[in-house]
C-alpha cells in the first residue's frame, strides 16, 4: 500500500489507503468518517459519492505530485439513496479519454463488496506545481 498524500485532513479525509496504482488506474480504500460535517442525521446522501471518487482520483494522481481541482461530473449514477458511514468501501478510478493537457477525465465506481453504489465520470483540472 502507498501512503495517502492529499491536502484533506480529518474529518473530511475519506481515503484510507491506495490499494493498487498503475499508469492508468487506481484502487483506493475509502471510509466516510462518522463525524463528517456533511452527514444529515448521521446518514451520508449518495451525492457524497462524488467527493469520495474525487478524493480517490486525487490519491491516484498524487503519485505524480500534481494537485488538481474537480471541474465537473457527468453521467453520475446513484444506485442507492445513501452511503454507509464508517464502513470500508473501495473506489476504482481509471483515466478516461476526452481530456488533454491540464485536464484529466476519470471514470469512477464506488463499491461495497460487489455492489456498485455510485458511478460516473469526473473532469479534473491539474494545477501547476
Amino acid at each position: 500500500m502507498e501512503p495517502v498524500i492529499l491536502p484533506h485532513r480529518p474529518p473530511v479525509l475519506a481515503v484510507t489507503a491506495v490499494l493498487a496504482r498503475d499508469d492508468d488506474a487506481g484502487v483506493i480504500a475509502v471510509r466516510i468518517p462518522p463525524d463528517w460535517s456533511l452527514l444529515i442525521d448521521g446518514r451520508a446522501p449518495a451525492v457524497l459519492g462524488i467527493e469520495l471518487l474525487a478524493q480517490a482520483a486525487a490519491a491516484w494522481a498524487a503519485g505524480d505530485g500534481a494537485p488538481g481541482v474537480l471541474l465537473r461530473c457527468r453521467a453520475m449514477r446513484f444506485h442507492v439513496p445513501s452511503l454507509p458511514v464508517d464502513v470500508d468501501l473501495v473506489a476504482h478510478v481509471r483515466r478516461a479519454d476526452g481530456a488533454s493537457g491540464q485536464l484529466a477525465a476519470f471514470e469512477g465506481r464506488l463499491l461495497r463488496g460487489d455492489d456498485c453504489l455510485v458511478s460516473g465520470t469526473l473532469l479534473v483540472q491539474r494545477l501547476a506545481g
